[in-house]
């Protein structure tokens, strides 16, 4: 899969009590750019793979 095949997009509510700040959203998205597996959880722990 190269660059812009596939688009979603993830709704939600970024906790900042819990989480950090918006800057915690850029590091994602710097995540997102380096294009390798990552875990996706819920918060109650649920783990959707890699």
């Amino acid at each position: 899969m190269g660059p812009a095949t596939a688009i979603i997009t993830l709704t939600g509510t970024l906790l900042t009590e819990f989480i950090g700040d918006r800057l915690k959203l850029d590091d994602i998205r710097e995540m997102a750019d380096q294009r390798k597996a990552r875990p996706l959880m819920e918060g109650i722990g649920r783990q959707y793979g890699l």
